[in-house]
C-alpha cells in the first residue's frame, strides 16, 4: 500500500513538473528524492511505474 501511495505522489509531482521542467531535472529530483547518486534497476522500475500511473488518463 505505501509503494502505490509514494508512485501516486510522485506521479502527481511528476504531472505538474513536465511543464516547467526538463527531462534532466526531473531526473535530478527523483534522485535527490531517493537518495541516490545513479540510478538503480529498482528505480528505473519504479520510474516505470509513475510514468504509467497517468497514462491514457491525460
Amino acid at each position: 500500500m505505501l509503494r502505490y501511495r509514494v508512485v501516486k505522489d510522485l506521479a502527481c509531482l511528476d504531472k505538474v513538473a513536465k511543464y516547467q521542467l526538463s527531462r534532466t531535472q526531473r531526473l535530478r529530483f527523483f534522485l535527490d528524492y531517493a537518495g541516490h547518486a545513479r540510478l538503480t534497476a529498482a528505480d528505473k522500475r519504479r520510474i516505470r511505474r509513475i510514468l504509467k500511473f497517468f497514462a491514457g488518463r491525460e
